[in-house]
């Protein structure tokens, strides 16, 4: 529920929201992302700026894809002791989650198409596609950052 909804609402708003579907003693707890270990190995300097692209693009229609930096402090000015955990999966060469970058921008491709113009987008994909094809590649995830709280 939280990747949808992280793209739709405000975490505020989204809090709220959650909060009041949690009876007291009942546990909410936000799973959201953090993309500051969203990297590739060796560099993939296409891939850098696609991601960049996919970031803007869920800034753009009011989302957040690094709402994990604040569900922490979120719960707690609400009140609430949160707790947090966060998980980064190492990807070897070939690991399908390597090719994570053109999956998002085949879906968000119109929005991707607010951001800039065709011919570069395609440009753009094409180069991506080619770094992420070199056996070598290695990389890690965005960070999956978990944060519950008991509901007083």
């Amino acid at each position: 529920m939280a990747y949808l909804m992280a793209g739709q609402l405000s975490e505020l708003d989204r809090l709220q929201l959650q909060s009041r579907l949690v009876a007291p003693g009942g546990i909410l707890a936000l799973e959201d992302p953090d993309t500051a270990s969203w990297t590739f190995s060796p560099d993939a300097p296409a891939a850098r700026r696609l991601v960049a692209l996919i970031l803007r693009a869920f800034r753009s229609a009011g989302g957040d894809f690094d709402a994990g930096r604040v569900t922490f402090d979120l719960l707690r000015a609400a009140g609430l002791e949160p707790a947090l955990r966060a998980d980064i999966v190492a990807l070897e060469p070939g690991h399908p989650y390597l090719r994570l970058p053109l999956q998002f921008a085949a879906s968000l491709r119109p929005r991707l198409l607010e951001e800039v113009a065709e011919p570069e987008l395609d440009a753009l994909l094409a180069e991506v596609e080619a770094e992420l094809s070199d056996p070598e590649r290695r990389g890690l995830t965005f960070t999956l950052v978990q944060t519950w709280a008991v509901r007083p």
